[in-house]
């Protein structure tokens, strides 16, 4: 009988030890709201303020949601999450920083759902970094966004491991207009490091207004872009560095237009673009090689109205 009584006290004493810890347990589902406090635990009753209030009380593969318009605050993300506003299109105002940091692990999934993602300071007074600078994950999926007034780049891929990005519904502009402006800055840069590649895929992308160029991409990389446009942009549209890996884009239903330098530039031995029902118009020059660089054409796309239209480098015939 002593002995039961004994595992009994044993049983309470190890829960009521457990008590606190339940009481911190990181949840699957948190809120934020311009209206919250971040030292509220993030339930729908009791939101915090800011994404960086509600990261640490978010646990792995959960979601952070935003209950109004608030500007939510820059945050780093080290783990698999989404933050998302569907419905009300949350701010994150950045002023000399970056916006969003993912430094999460290379099997982690970070999907950013609804943001508008601001430099701060507007056109002519830029101290933002960059939008959303990705240092390391498995997968990054950005979805219905607008980036805007950063000084270097919107979207910069900076990763040393391998990574699938997807960007889709979202609008990029006035990146980099009055910021300085160094080799790899753009709308979107994908510059990984020693080891890293980066499989992308971008939908609906509309880039407009930038500076350098519109997307640069270096090294491994792979790119489809489609149903998309770049245009205003005082560089290149599309840059592409094959010198020192195999860069390949494929460009389809797309419009790479009134852009100050190239239509499409590629450069190096690795570097090939492939065009399917495009138009390339109003670019001092249209097309550009250098180098080794290939452009090839499906024979479906139209090439004209530029200042030099260029040729693509070989037409493949289709099927």
């Amino acid at each position: 009988m002593r002995h039961r009584h004994l595992s009994q006290a044993l049983i309470l004493l190890i829960a009521l030890l457990a008590l606190p810890l339940i009481g911190h347990a990181q949840a699957t589902r948190t809120w934020v709201s311009g209206v919250g406090d971040d030292a509220n635990p993030c339930s729908r009753t009791a939101p915090c303020r800011t994404f960086a209030g509600a990261i640490s009380k978010t646990s792995a593969n959960g979601i952070i949601n935003v209950l109004d318009p608030a500007a939510v605050g820059a945050v780093t993300v080290t783990k698999s999450i989404t933050l998302q506003a569907d419905e009300s299109f949350a701010g994150v105002l950045a002023s000399a920083t970056n916006g969003i940091i993912i430094n999460a692990g290379v099997g982690d999934t970070v999907v950013l759902r609804g943001l508008a993602i601001n430099g701060s300071g507007g056109i002519s007074g830029i101290t933002g970094l960059n939008g959303v600078r990705i240092l390391q994950a498995g997968a990054v999926r950005i979805e219905n966004c607008d980036i805007q007034s950063f000084g270097e780049s919107a979207i910069e891929v900076a990763n040393t491991s391998a990574l699938k990005l997807s960007v889709r519904d979202t609008v990029i502009e006035n990146t980099i207009a009055g910021g300085s402006v160094s080799a790899s800055d753009a709308g979107i840069a994908l510059v990984p490091g020693a080891g890293g590649s980066v499989r992308a895929h971008f939908d609906r992308v509309r880039l407009h207004g930038l500076n350098q160029f519109g997307i640069n991409a270096v090294g491994d990389v792979r790119v489809v872009l489609r149903d998309s446009v770049i245009s205003g942009v005082t560089g290149s549209a599309l840059q592409l560095d094959g010198s020192s890996g195999a860069a390949q884009v494929l460009v389809d239903n797309s419009s790479l237009v009134e852009n100050s330098v190239n239509g499409i530039f590629a450069t190096g031995a690795g570097a090939a673009v492939r065009l399917h029902r495009s138009v390339i118009s109003g670019n001092a020059q249209g097309l550009l090689t250098a180098a080794g660089g290939q452009i090839i054409s499906y024979g479906s796309n139209v090439i004209a109205g530029n200042v030099a239209n260029g040729s693509p480098t070989s037409t493949v015939s289709q099927q």
